[in-house]
C-alpha cells in the first residue's frame, strides 16, 4: 500500500502507456503479477480458488469515489439459459473475491497507489443465503439483491 503501482509495472515489464496511449490493464495486471496469478482471459477464477478485481477510484471533496464499474466475467446467452447460477463459471469467480481499490490521478497521470484491499467470502457467510439469483430475462441481467446493495455487479452480457 501507498506505493507507486507505475513504478512496479516498469520493475515487471508491464506495459502502462505506450505511444501516448494507457494500457487500461495495467494496474490489474501489476496487482496479478504481484499476487502471483497468471494473466489471462480464462472463464476460471484467476487465482487459487479466488479472483482478483481493480477498480480506480478517485477523490470528490476528500471521498474516495469508484471511477467505473467492473465486470467479474463475461457470459454467453445461452449459458444463462443452460446453466444454474451456482454452477456457472460467474459463481465461481464470484464466490471468492479479493477485490483492489487503486488510486485514479487524472487522465494521463501514471502514477496510482494501492488503497485498499477487501475480501468477499460469499462462502464463507451468512450473506450466501441471500444471493439468489433474480429471475434473467435474455439480455437484461440483473445482480442478485445483496450484491447490487453493496455496488457490485457480478455478470456483463
Amino acid at each position: 500500500m501507498s506505493q507507486d503501482l507505475s513504478e512496479l509495472a516498469k520493475q515487471h515489464g508491464i506495459t502502462t502507456y505506450k505511444d501516448g496511449k494507457q494500457n487500461k490493464g495495467w494496474k490489474g495486471l501489476t496487482l496479478e503479477h504481484l499476487a502471483g496469478l497468471s494473466n489471462d482471459n480464462k472463464q476460471a477464477p484467476n487465482g487459487l480458488g479466488f479472483e482478483l478485481k481493480s477498480t480506480a477510484f478517485y477523490k470528490v471533496k476528500s471521498e474516495w469515489t469508484p471511477k467505473e464499474t467492473f465486470a467479474i466475467t463475461m457470459i454467453n446467452p445461452q449459458n444463462l439459459i443452460d446453466t444454474p447460477f451456482f454452477k456457472s463459471h460467474c459463481w465461481e469467480k464470484l464466490k471468492s473475491l479479493v477485490y483492489c481499490a487503486v488510486s485514479w490521478n487524472g487522465k494521463h497521470n501514471e502514477k496510482s497507489e494501492l488503497l485498499k484491499v477487501q475480501s468477499f467470502d460469499f462462502l464463507d457467510s451468512d450473506i450466501l443465503v441471500s444471493v439468489r439469483p433474480t429471475p434473467l430475462l435474455l439480455g437484461k441481467t440483473a445482480p442478485p439483491p445483496i450484491l447490487a446493495h453493496r455496488g457490485l455487479v457480478p455478470v456483463s452480457v
